[in-house]
């Protein structure tokens, strides 16, 4: 091709995205094939730089920065590179040397990077993340995009959640004398102690994967009912609306029904406290999170959405049963609050019926 007509090309095609509007110039940039992780972070910068519009010279620090940033994380990955500050002390075994784990490195430094440049860019800096899928831990909590975008969707246009408080393990209890007076053993990690995969974490994703393949109507409501999402009760409402049956049930009089809420509801609490502080000490993945990961770029049997029954479909596209609204709480998995209130308000309630424990 001549140079002069390259010439003229590439000035219609930058002059034509200069046109553009935000989301699609994303499009044209995520549409472009063989894109590497470097070139959406550098795309998502250029964005910050449209919309916050400083100077040119602020403008290439920043740039600097970023891509310094991904330089030396990527160059812990390469068998001869040398970080820019951070020189080759943190150079990974050949065996971690793998694609998957380059991008996830270059995009945590890149991210780290740009929130620090642009602080009030965070819900466009976690919305990438959130599409990107970057699971830098297949055992740690991972924020999700509200609602849950369709199969395919490249991009978050809702919100991603933060961990619904965070610091609930130091309120003052009523009962328990500290916050891990309970704490249990802690869930099934993705690796065993030597590094391979653990099968009681495989199990626990193919329990999920089954039950999701056996939902029924039956199975479906019980879902719906035990919930307790957004505009509900929540879980300990839902243990005073069962109190609420045992009261007039029993004819209860002020008097009992004074001292059974006082204690339920002070069991509840410190049930909360308790189950708080296992979610922070371990930070668990949640079901979608865990599933989706293990069985990335595989066909699985499952619920297939709304309206539908089971499917085949792709592992990173599993949905609990759950509205796109809330596909899951914003929180870790263990230890399960839901559990934890229930069996704290069932020895509750128990006890106030004569029947000693519930167990």
């Amino acid at each position: 091709m001549p140079r002069k007509l390259m010439v003229v090309l590439g000035l219609v095609v930058a002059l034509t995205l200069g046109f553009l509007t935000t989301a699609a110039r994303r499009q044209v940039a995520q549409a472009a094939a063989g894109d590497s992780v470097v070139v959406v972070w550098n795309e998502e910068t250029l964005e910050a730089i449209r919309t916050i519009r400083r100077g040119p010279t602020v403008n290439t620090r920043a740039l600097a920065i970023v891509h310094t940033a991904i330089y030396d994380a990527w160059s812990a990955y390469d068998p001869v590179a040398v970080g820019a500050r951070l020189g080759g002390g943190l150079r990974q075994p050949a065996s971690e040397r793998t694609q998957a784990n380059k991008e996830r490195a270059v995009s945590f430094a890149a991210d780290t990077a740009y929130l620090d440049l642009y602080p009030t860019r965070r819900a466009n800096a976690d919305a990438l993340m959130a599409t990107l899928d970057q699971i830098l831990d297949a055992d740690r909590w991972q924020p999700l995009c509200v609602p849950t975008p369709p199969p395919g969707a490249t991009s978050c246009t809702g919100t991603v959640q933060r961990f619904l408080t965070p610091h609930w393990r130091t309120v003052t209890p009523f009962a328990l004398t500290s916050a891990s007076q309970f704490r249990g053993s802690g869930p099934a990690i993705s690796l065993t102690a030597d590094g391979k995969p653990n099968g009681k974490y495989r199990d626990e994703v193919d329990k999920m994967t089954q039950h999701s393949k056996q939902l029924d109507d039956t199975r479906k409501v019980m879902a719906e009912y035990w919930a307790d999402g957004p505009g509900s009760v929540t879980p300990p409402g839902h243990w005073n609306v069962f109190a609420q049956y045992v009261s007039r049930r029993d004819a209860n009089t002020l008097d009992k029904d004074a001292r059974m809420y006082f204690v339920l509801n002070n069991a509840l609490l410190d049930a909360s406290i308790t189950a708080w502080d296992g979610k922070r000490n371990w930070d668990s993945v949640r079901p979608i999170t865990a599933v989706r990961w293990l069985n990335r770029g595989k066909t699985i049997q499952a619920w297939g959405g709304p309206y539908q029954g089971p499917s085949y479909i792709k592992g990173e596209d599993w949905i609990p049963y759950q509205p796109p609204t809330d596909p899951a709480p914003p929180f870790a998995e263990y230890t399960s609050g839901h559990s934890t209130f229930s069996m704290a308000a069932a020895e509750v309630l128990g006890a106030f019926c004569g029947r000693g424990t519930s167990r």
